[in-house]
Formats: structure tokens, C-alpha cells, sequence
């Protein structure tokens, strides 16, 4: 492949994820005719051998365990042991998670300055991608930026990029095109990728669906031993969905309510998160005990008021049978059955509270009271207040925090406007999960975003 001189164009490198990368790929062609220089960082040994056959080697580094073998040492204070707590393999591995993030801390430094990259897209949901982030976030002399990619959650089929590691800073765009929305508002619905989640988990329960993964883990496919990403170990990749099988089983045996029985009292609503995930782990960093924050919840739960949670449709088999009972001793706490509309329970409800999770946006959308617990770029909508449980201790009682959050004015049509003029037109997906992702109308809006943010 024909070097070009880094000095005359912009130099992206995108941070590859599974299927990710295949979807990214495509994006990086377009880049690349319109004369940008693409780099990886990749993790896996197979995807490395495919962008091999696409881009020069030079532009391709690969970390993955035999940087374990390679001893370097930190170039700063990463806070390794942060990342390592939130990443869903290294905090069963913390040892070799600790070894692994520090060792490759020189070799991508050296990776982002040789090919001056100056743009780097990626995701937060593994350790190594946050180090990368925070490696060019703290070395200024890299003059490099990492802006993370996510969906805007609500409205559907827009994407928003963001400049710090918990999505609280929204990159501005340069230039962007106008959508009118009805009535100037956003109209809410169910975002378009709980929708794609659930029929996932359908067809992963179903009888085809487990005997897909007892064939995977009998040949150990898609499983490379120096992956980081992956348990290596056979008994990991055992006992883990074998644990998630048995608590789907004995979910069933806990008493649910629906939503008859619960409209019409006065309640409090708390949406779990699925868990180990992003959303939570990394955004809701330091919050991430969704047992402790029930009862912190419960704490503050007025007379004859009801506490209601409400597992996450998707995340039916991440808690055991013990989790939810340890809960539901606290008198007037109530498990909704997950089925129910959560737009129901959310409309009926007097406060929702969530760490980061997308339930509040759809509260304060409502005009209906929320609060979360973590900072959210959605806290920009008046009816969405980030409180700390020092913070709301603070409060004679959580009946007044709520009549503060009611005496806001309604910014929902300044909060459109916000997020239509802070995104852009998209989808990002992986081809496994969702093999229409790779179109090229898809492709060329991402691609044109991407152009947006980088100029």
C-alpha cells in the first residue's frame, strides 16, 4: 500500500471491537477516498490479520496477553486499578489485568505519536479502550483527541460523539442539518436498540440458542488465548453462563406485581441495569452497587409511599434469587414484573431514579420528576437532576427535592433542539447482532459525521 505524508492529512485511528471492526472498516474505506490515513488498535489476532490485508502494517498495533511477557513501565498514573474494577473480564483477572494495562501503556503511546494520529473513534467498553483514552487525554504533547461513539438513546437513528470517558461532554459539531421535529419536540419512544437487544436474548434462550452456545464452548470458537477481552479459561466460560441460566430459572420463583397493582399509590421508581455493561460500570462509576442504591432509596422513602423496582428486560439472569430477596424484606419495596411498560410505571410514578440509565430521559420527557445518580449529558433537561446521595441526604425529606425539580420550567423543546444540533443522522452496530447495519446510506452518514467532528 502507497505511504502518504502525514503532514497533509488527517490521520483517524479507530479502536476495534469484535464485530464492530467490521462495520468501522467500512467506514475507514470512505475515509480513506477522501484522503485520510487509517490506523488500528486492535486486540484480536484474527482481526489483526484481516486489517493486514487493508492497511499498512505500520498503522495496525496490535496489544493483546503477550504484552503480559513484554515488561514496561507506566508512563503516569492511569488509575489502572479503576479500570481494571469495571472491565467485566479483568475484574475476575485483576492480577493479570493490572499487568496487562500497564505494559501496554508505552507501546500505544508510541503507536499514537509515530502516526500522529490525531483523531481517535472508539467506544468505552473495555479497560484498554479507556486507558487509550486517558493516555492521550493526560499527554497533551500527542495532540490527539479520542471521541467516544454512542447512539443519542432518544430520538432513534441519530449517533453523538462525546469527549470524555462517562459521555458527559457532547462534541460539538462544525456544521449540521436541521430535522423538525414534531411540534418541536422529540417523540418518545422505546429506543430502536432495546428493541434489537430483545429479540437477541430471545433467540439466545431459545432451545437453538443454547445449543449454539454449548457447541461454542465445546470448540472454543471465536476464543484466541491471547485475546483480553475473552476468559481464556474454560471453567470462566462455564460457570458464568451456567450461574446466568439458574438465575433465569429462579427469577421466576420471586413474586412480581403488575402494573394494576401498583398504579394508583404513591411510589418511587428504580430501573436496574443490566450488569456487567458500560452504562453503569464506567458512566455510573463509583454508583455501580444497584443493591446499595435501592436501599439508600428505600432510606428516604416517605410514609405509605411504595418503592417499586424494576429488573431490565435484557437482564433477566445477571442477579440471583438471593439479590432480589435480600431486597424485598425492606417493607414497601415492590418488584414490578419486567414485561410491564415501563412508560406506565414511569407516568404513574411521583420520582424515577437511575444511575445513568436512559429511564430518566424518559421521565423528564414526561414532565415526570428524575433523578440520577451519576452525571448524564441528559441533565441538561430541567426535569432530570443529577443528585449525590450527599446531596440528597441533605434534604429534610425526598417529597421537597421533587416539588424543586416540578418548579423548573419545561426545557424539553430547547433540549431537542440541543441534541438534533449536537448529532447527526446514523446507526453503529456490530454485523453479527445486526448484519443490515452495513448499508451504504448507513455508512456514508457515519462516515460524513466522523468528517464533522475531525475538521
Amino acid at each position: 500500500m502507497k505511504e502518504q505524508d502525514l503532514s497533509e492529512n488527517k490521520s483517524i485511528c479507530f479502536v476495534a471491537n469484535f464485530y464492530k471492526t467490521f462495520f468501522f472498516h467500512e467506514v475507514a474505506k470512505q475515509l480513506q477516498n477522501q484522503g485520510y490515513i487509517i490506523s488500528w488498535i486492535v486486540t484480536k489476532e484474527d482481526q489483526y490479520q484481516f486489517l493486514k490485508e487493508h492497511y499498512n502494517i505500520k498503522n495496525i498495533l496490535l496489544i493483546n496477553k503477550m504484552h503480559c511477557r513484554i515488561q514496561n513501565q507506566p508512563i503516569e498514573d492511569f488509575k489502572i486499578n479503576e479500570l481494571i474494577y469495571g472491565d467485566r473480564i479483568f475484574n475476575y483477572t485483576k492480577e493479570k489485568g493490572l499487568i496487562f494495562l500497564t505494559n501496554i501503556q508505552k507501546p500505544t503511546y508510541d503507536f499514537i505519536k509515530a502516526n500522529r494520529v490525531s483523531h481517535i473513534i472508539g467506544e468505552k467498553t473495555w479497560a484498554h479502550e479507556l486507558l487509550i483514552h486517558r493516555i492521550v487525554s493526560k499527554r497533551r504533547e500527542l495532540n490527539c483527541k479520542y471521541y467516544l461513539i454512542a447512539t443519542t438513546r432518544i430520538p432513534n437513528g441519530r449517533i453523538i460523539f462525546f469527549e470524555d470517558e462517562k459521555e458527559t461532554k457532547i462534541v460539538k459539531p462544525i456544521v449540521n442539518g436541521i430535522i423538525t421535529f414534531k411540534e418541536n419536540k422529540i417523540i418518545l419512544e422505546k429506543p430502536h436498540y432495546l428493541l434489537l437487544n430483545d429479540k437477541i436474548l430471545h433467540s439466545a434462550n431459545s432451545l437453538m440458542g443454547k445449543l449454539k452456545r454449548i457447541k461454542k464452548y465445546i470448540t472454543g470458537e471465536n476464543i484466541e488465548s491471547n485475546d483480553p477481552n475473552v476468559f481464556a479459561k474454560s471453567i470462566y466460560r462455564f460457570l458464568i453462563p451456567v450461574r446466568e441460566e439458574f438465575n433465569r430459572i429462579t427469577y421466576k420463583l420471586i413474586k412480581k406485581e403488575t402494573v394494576d397493582k401498583i398504579v394508583g399509590q404513591k411510589y418511587i421508581l428504580f430501573g436496574f441495569h443490566k450488569q456487567p455493561e458500560a452504562s453503569i460500570d464506567v458512566c455510573g462509576r463509583y454508583y455501580e452497587n444497584q443493591s446499595e442504591n435501592v436501599i439508600n432509596l428505600w432510606r428516604q422513602l416517605p410514609p405509605d409511599w411504595k418503592l417499586i423496582i424494576k429488573e431490565h428486560s435484557n437482564a433477566v439472569g445477571d442477579r440471583s434469587y438471593i439479590f432480589y430477596k435480600r431486597l424485598l424484606k425492606y417493607p414497601n419495596i415492590i418488584l414490578a414484573d419486567e414485561k410491564v411498560d415501563s412508560h406506565l410505571l414511569i407516568k404513574n410514578a411521583q420520582l424515577v431514579a437511575t444511575n445513568t440509565g436512559t429511564m430518566g430521559l424518559e421521565a423528564a420527557l414526561m414532565g415526570i420528576p428524575a433523578i440520577t445518580f451519576s452525571k448524564v449529558f441528559f441533565n441538561m433537561h430541567n426535569y432530570c437532576k443529577n443528585v449525590t446521595w450527599v446531596e440528597l441526604e441533605k434534604y429534610t425529606s425526598i417529597i421537597n427535592l421533587i416539588n424543586e425539580i416540578k418548579g423548573y420550567n419545561d426545557n424539553s423543546i430547547e433540549y431537542a433542539n440541543y441534541i438534533i444540533e449536537s448529532s447527526f443522522e446514523g446507526a453503529v452496530g456490530d454485523i453479527d447482532s445486526n448484519p443490515d447495519i452495513v448499508n451504504d446510506d448507513i455508512i456514508n452518514k457515519v462516515t460524513m459525521a466522523i468528517v464533522n467532528i475531525t475538521t
